[in-house]
């Protein structure tokens, strides 16, 4: 004893009928009808190839994944590692799932083209930026090698002038 979800062959009203017995009615029209051929109808409607479209899971994905990748790119305030395992952590939830359900979706693409540009570009930012840190850091050691060298000549100076006072008799 098992119940089915039916359509009444007559008004196409949903009824639910015990699959063991051998005839039912329609409680919204009165219809009889006989419960195995009834079953046996539902069965061949629903036989074949069934087509599922998953494109509002890829839209929502994609929905998700732009937010979380303009912020990302927008970002700043993170290191070039940081961005790099954010990206990943991208690409595992998102992209890869677009992906695998429909493996030359452009908008998945672009965007991971377009994290794959920014970390690029960071990196070389920060390449530009190690390299003007340390020309600024060079300076900044000349200028007080210069400084600590003058100090040194200006009382090498001073020390030739106060012995020259003391050893000079007009």
């Amino acid at each position: 004893m098992a119940l089915v979800n039916l359509k009444c062959p007559n008004c196409g009203g949903s009824i639910q009928m015990d699959d063991a017995r051998e005839t039912g009615f329609c409680m919204f029209c009165g219809e009889k009808f006989l419960t195995k051929e009834e079953v046996q109808r539902v069965l061949v409607q629903h036989s074949g190839n069934v087509e599922l479209s998953r494109k509002t899971e890829i839209d929502n994905l994609l929905i998700r994944l732009e937010e979380k990748a303009n912020i990302l790119i927008s970002s700043d305030q993170i290191s070039v590692t940081e961005y790099l395992e954010e990206c990943h952590i991208l690409e595992t939830s998102y992209i890869d799932k677009i992906l695998d359900i429909d493996a030359k979706n452009q908008d998945a693409i672009q965007i991971k083209n377009k994290l794959d540009d920014t970390y690029n570009l960071r990196i070389a930012k920060d390449k530009n930026d190690k390299e003007k840190h340390e020309k600024a850091a060079a300076e900044y050691d000349r200028k007080k090698r210069n400084e600590a060298l003058l100090a040194l000549v200006i009382v090498v100076i001073l020390t030739f002038i106060v012995c020259m006072f003391m050893f000079y008799k007009p």
